[in-house]
């Protein structure tokens, strides 16, 4: 990370994280920089500095986009005593390279690591739910393979803005939710349920907050002969519907269906449709492009 200057201190070049947040303008700079190809390949941070070495061996272990930016923008901080360096996290140094009103060293990329010094609130709450995997040792950090709905509100409490690493397709452990519908729900609504309500709480909403919405008479709004009558059904998200024609009241078919929130699932002759309830409009979209337009 940093290389000996003729007077015996060390030029540093500043590590951050692959993920961070630029102003406009810096982000203009930045492809300007760029652009311009102005460092040349003897200039750049890999061959100037032994970066991300561990071992003290000539073998640079790269990582470019950790300390490419930065020095983009700010370049090296120079005549660093050894005191200085001091443990990760020390962030005194940052604050020589630039204004501390335009610099914010406040990381908004959540990445759970086996080594450090202080873990974060958050690392320890996602591990006490179960859904964080360390496995990668001190080079890789934990893995979100999946989520429960605390987790999220965890997330959504938190100081962080983004979390790696997060697999594609995470499952929602605890809710019939997928992992976009809760994510949608916990940490991107403006405004959100109480983020004290119990996973209990959330279960009960999602069975039975918009089901009310879903009985009654629908008619197809492409054929609009055909009418379906939609009841409570025997489990706690299942629905019983049964089509018939309106001229002559003629059985057309018959099938179950579950809800989550305004999300509900149909089966009905060997198939499955999926639907979103508009509850303002009293419209159900199904994923064929069929609508259902409430009676």
């Amino acid at each position: 990370m940093a290389s000996t200057t003729s007077n015996e201190l060390f030029e540093v070049a500043v590590k951050h994280h692959q993920w961070f947040s630029a102003s406009y303008d810096d982000a203009q700079e930045l492809v300007k920089h760029h652009e311009a190809a102005t460092l040349q390949k003897q200039e750049t941070v890999t061959a100037r500095f032994q970066v991300n070495n561990r071992f003290h061996d000539p073998y640079n272990e790269g990582c470019y986009d950790e300390f490419y930016f930065i020095s983009a923008l700010y370049g090296y901080i120079e005549n660093v005593s050894t005191s200085e360096i001091g443990p990760a996290g020390n962030s005194s140094l940052v604050f020589r390279i630039a204004d501390k009103n335009k610099f914010v060293d406040q990381c908004h990329t959540f990445a759970a690591w086996s080594n450090l010094p202080q873990v974060p609130e958050l690392q320890n709450a996602l591990t006490s739910e179960g859904v964080l995997t360390m496995s990668g040792g001190i080079t890789r950090p934990g893995t979100l393979s999946h989520f429960t709905a605390q987790s999220l509100k965890e997330l959504r409490k938190s100081s962080f803005l983004f979390a790696r690493k997060v697999d594609d397709g995470p499952a929602i452990q605890d809710t019939c939710e997928t992992f976009i519908e809760a994510s949608t729900r916990i940490l991107l609504e403006p405004t959100v349920e109480p983020l004290e309500h119990t996973t209990a709480d959330d279960v009960n909403f999602l069975e039975k907050y918009f089901k009310d919405n879903f009985f009654g008479t629908w008619i197809d709004v492409a054929k609009m002969d055909t009418i379906i009558e939609c009841v409570e059904g025997g489990k706690p998200r299942e629905l019983v519907l049964s089509a018939r024609r309106g001229t002559n009241n003629e059985f057309i078919w018959g099938g179950y269906a579950l809800i989550c929130g305004k999300r509900v699932t149909l089966q009905f002759y060997n198939q499955i449709l999926e639907g979103h309830l508009d509850s303002e409009n009293g419209i159900i979209y199904w994923s064929n492009g069929a609508q259902w337009k409430k009676k």
